[in-house]
């Protein structure tokens, strides 16, 4: 397998009971919100997380399950996941696809995987800027989503204008904004914030901090409708990556893009279409489903609804399915 090939992705959980999480995991694109989380490296995404993952902005609490860094230089090195059961929340952190540390390599993987993940929907998507300076990596960032999804994929987005000064009201970060980006006014949530654990010790940042906080819940309780990618992305894939890598000489593009997708098709339930992360229940005939979908097609068909070949077992709940 190829570096290419080997797209970096790790999930956390706060569920220590296997099949509690197996079960979770089966029936997460019902039960939990898809959350994923955008921006330049070292801008605090992680950090954010945290707050929102634990509820709070104690600096201790800030510190876990997403890994951080005291410094711009950013520590997230690859794409991980983080599922809060008790809120029903899978918060998606990513890598900073425009940092100039990455090679092309790397960029493809970051690219690959970003794409993996959104591939069946997102509930909402957190963008990351600095106060008053959206510079050219904020810019790809922002055309890279307008590829991915349509152009008004920020009625999805919160925009975090991070590092903001005290005193700083939303009128103020308008007036900051060039003209071609006065469009940004338009997403669901602007969040001002300054969400760097190292000025937890001023009052002030603790107050931006604990209202960003109180923001990104509302908007995130208020988000419901799943925001799913363009259907034409492998045509796409070269016009991404020519985002992130300026005339880049791909000629393999569609076959690197072709196999990605059929890995991520081939982990969709048959019958309701979701990836299943690995979490699926294979038929003798090979078309694979998640347990309870297949349960829920059994009480009124005996034959696969894929190919139409007899299904010779039944699938049954087990004991910890019977208490949801």
């Amino acid at each position: 397998m190829s570096d290419v090939d080997n797209c970096s992705y790790e999930l956390f959980s706060d569920i220590t009971n296997e099949e509690q999480l197996d079960y979770e995991l089966q029936n997460f694109h019902t039960l939990f919100k898809r959350l994923i989380f955008i921006g330049n490296s070292g801008i605090g995404k992680s950090t954010f997380i945290n707050m929102l993952y634990n509820n709070t902005i104690d600096l201790d609490k800030m510190l876990t399950p997403a890994r951080t860094g005291n410094n711009s230089s950013g520590i997230t090195d690859k794409i991980n996941a983080y599922m809060n059961t008790y809120d029903k929340r899978l918060y998606i952190d990513t890598i900073g696809l425009t940092d100039n540390r990455l090679n092309e390599t790397q960029i493809i993987i970051g690219l690959k995987t970003f794409l993996r993940n959104i591939v069946s929907g997102i509930h909402l998507m957190f963008i990351f800027i600095n106060y008053g300076r959206i510079d050219s990596k904020d810019r790809k960032l922002f055309q890279l989503m307008c590829s991915i999804f349509n152009l008004n994929w920020y009625f999805n987005a919160a925009i975090i204008v991070v590092n903001t000064p005290p005193g700083i009201t939303y009128s103020d970060w308008v007036d900051t904004l060039d003209d071609d980006l006065k469009y940004l006014q338009k997403s669901q949530e602007i969040i001002l914030s300054n969400n760097m654990y190292g000025t937890n010790d001023i009052p002030l940042f603790s107050d931006i901090r604990s209202k960003a906080l109180n923001d990104a819940n509302r908007c995130i309780n208020r988000s419901e409708k799943l925001l799913k990618p363009c259907d034409n992305l492998i045509e796409k894939f070269k016009d991404l990556l020519e985002i992130l890598i300026p005339s880049v000489f791909l000629p393999d593009y569609r076959s690197i893009f072709k196999e990605m997708i059929s890995q991520t098709t081939d982990n969709f339930c048959c019958l309701c279409k979701i990836n299943m992360y690995d979490i699926l229940f294979t038929l003798d005939c090979g078309h694979k489903f998640h347990k309870l979908c297949l349960i829920g097609w059994q009480q009124k068909h005996d034959i696969c609804p894929k190919c139409e070949v007899f299904i010779s077992i039944t699938i049954a709940k087990s004991s910890y399915l019977d208490n949801y």
